[in-house]
């Protein structure tokens, strides 16, 4: 909350719940006390994203690839927040948010189910969906995780620009297309096998979903390589020497938020309504990666200022013409109503001026939120 409120303006809560020690390890008590937390939020006047679990069909937390264990404790937690906060549940959003499925299902990792291990055999049964008896790429890396429209309230992905191939260090900028391909299940493939945004935010797909709902980009940035991780040396030979840190950073960030933020794009993908930008640099495989473009790059504060006056510069004309920013000054208490946070219905919001937009890049920068629209229980960061 003290992030939230040193912003100074009405910007809302996106919160993350990682059962970083599996889902049989979440007790009651800690569902009680989460839900104190997300009343004091919602008391202060700032309705909430709730992101639960997220990534779980990746194999890098206990918690993943386990899809009944998934769904069991996304409706637990879910109707206990939800019947817990009364009239207020409308001003809390669930949002279902899994990794893209590129790569999917990442053979290894510390999760990843085991043919040779019975106990792994009903993990395995669920996720082989093409029914071929084994767990492969040929499988949905989506639908064994989904709980159901009715506990669903806005769905998301975490889409990345890591480079043009493993193991990720190329320093270049993502090739025209390459977000919306995430979104078709066209990325780095020609299959299209599993087009996300169709199925959840489009015409559905029968059986699993009526789809149509708000679509949230959970988490989303283009990586700079910029060293490799010490923990991992050494590193192959035929990879050594191949690192260059002296490519510019900003056309690789650039032309990766320009592929989201395009009127052309949003206009062809109406349900896309917020973005989250990941600003943070990390150790992550073999590489040290610089995901920020509000942030201190680790190179250097030149860098960050010609990264952030380009996103300022591109966020005053025509790729900010669909944010909605925050307004400023503290929000206040809005009563209960009637109308769902799930519907997403997109009122005129407050928006500020370019110029004045452009400093609100303060705002996102601590709560990793692009925009909000705060009337009613009408949430989104762009508008049409």
């Amino acid at each position: 909350m003290q992030h939230l409120d040193a912003t100074d303006s009405s910007a809302l809560a996106y919160l993350t719940v990682y059962p970083f020690n599996g889902f049989a390890a979440v007790t009651d008590a800690q569902l009680a006390d989460l839900l104190t937390r997300i009343k004091a939020i919602i008391a202060s006047g700032r309705p909430v994203f709730f992101r639960y679990a997220s990534e779980m069909n990746g194999n890098w937390f206990l918690y993943g690839q386990d899809p009944a264990g998934f769904k069991a404790s996304w409706i637990r937690v879910y109707n206990y927040i939800k019947g817990g906060l009364g009239a207020d549940a409308n001003k809390i959003a669930f949002l279902w948010s899994p990794n893209s499925g590129y790569n999917y299902p990442w053979p290894g990792g510390i999760v990843y189910p085991n043919a040779t291990n019975p106990a792994d055999a009903a993990r395995i049964k669920l996720l082989d969906t093409d029914g071929d008896g084994h767990l492969t790429g040929a499988d949905n890396p989506f639908t064994p995780y989904y709980p159901g429209d009715q506990y669903v309230d806005w769905v998301g992905l975490s889409m990345y620009h890591y480079g043009t191939e493993w193991p990720w260090y190329q320093n270049v900028p993502p090739k025209s297309g390459d977000f919306e391909a995430f979104l078709t299940g066209t990325y780095m493939t020609d299959t299209g096998l599993f087009p996300f945004y169709t199925w959840f935010s489009g015409s559905g797909l029968a059986g699993i979903t009526s789809g149509n709902k708000p679509f949230f980009v959970s988490e989303t940035g283009a990586a700079y390589h910029y060293g490799w991780d010490p923990a991992k040396q050494p590193i192959d030979p035929a990879y050594i020497n191949q690192l260059n840190t002296t490519a510019p950073r900003t056309p690789i960030k650039q032309s990766w938020w320009r592929q989201f933020l395009s009127p052309d794009f949003l206009s062809r993908y109406p349900r896309v309504r917020a973005i989250c930008t990941f600003e943070f640099d990390k150790a992550e495989e073999l590489t040290l990666r610089d995901f920020s473009n509000m942030g201190v790059a680790p190179g250097g504060q030149a860098e960050a200022a010609d990264v952030l006056a380009a996103l300022q510069a591109d966020l005053a004309g025509d790729y900010g013409s669909a944010v909605a920013w925050a307004s400023a000054g503290m929000p206040v208490r809005v009563e209960a109503t009637s109308s769902p946070v799930a519907s997403a219905t997109v009122a005129p919001v407050n928006k500020t001026s370019a110029a004045a937009g452009v400093d609100a890049a303060r705002v996102v920068e601590r709560v990793a939120a692009v925009a909000v629209g705060l009337l009613g229980l009408a949430l989104a960061a762009l508008v049409a």
